[in-house]
């Protein structure tokens, strides 16, 4: 049943814990070369996995009923070595909305059928709904555009940029998502910006950020 709020009696629907992932190859990138190195779907560095390891001390026993995830692997892989206790016990769901704004080339990410085939244990059915080409797409290649194409495109552009409105629109799309799974303890790991433009908070790597949502998590004049 639904829990009341001590402060405004109001019925919680939901408490969602949000988390970054840890650090990735291309957050890494940027720290030591201040620019993009072209790491497609970066994975996670060696501090990043210990960063998620040090998060799994402080949710490991969360009495988590759902697991959200982005398609994209170092926020895979922080999920899995932060939440790695409750795999098989509850569900795992991958969401393509939960993906990062498009700012750079770890935000490119991989087919799919290879994305399953590395993290059997999580569900992909809500990827498998999408185009091949799951992340943001400008449109400006060719028609039937391969990962491959896309990417050597997006280096001989500089970088493909998904729009602020285009991302407040998948933004509040997940909300809505989110507030109508029946779960009421839910952990969503995802990306910098991507909750920054669902909650207010600007997260560092592997940061937690808990929510208590009743009928929005979104700021109204968002």
């Amino acid at each position: 049943m639904p829990t009341q709020s001590a402060e405004s009696g109001k019925k919680i629907l939901k408490h969602v814990a949000f988390i970054r992932h840890g650090e990735s190859k291309g957050n890494e990138a940027y720290r030591l070369h201040g620019r993009d190195m072209w790491t497609f779907d970066a994975e996670l560095t060696t501090l990043g996995r210990e960063q998620a390891g040090r998060l799994k001390e402080c949710v490991g026993s969360l009495p988590v009923e759902l697991v959200v995830v982005s398609p994209l692997t170092r926020a895979i892989q922080t999920c899995l070595i932060a939440f790695g206790d409750h795999v098989g016990k509850v569900p795992f769901v991958v969401n393509p909305v939960a993906k990062e704004q498009m700012t750079a080339s770890d935000d490119v990410g991989r087919h799919f059928e290879e994305l399953e085939k590395e993290f059997p244990m999580l569900s992909f059915e809500l990827l498998k709904k999408e185009p091949t080409i799951w992340w943001y797409n400008d449109g400006k290649g060719k028609e039937g555009e391969t990962i491959d194409e896309f990417r050597e495109r997006f280096k001989q552009q500089g970088g493909i940029e998904e729009p602020m409105e285009v991302l407040m629109e998948r933004v509040r799309e997940f909300e809505k998502w989110l507030l109508a799974q029946p779960q009421e303890m839910v952990a969503v790991v995802s990306h910098g910006d991507f909750i920054l433009a669902l909650t207010g908070q600007d997260l560092r790597n592997a940061q937690l950020y808990s929510v208590e949502a009743s009928d929005h998590i979104l700021k109204q004049d968002a």
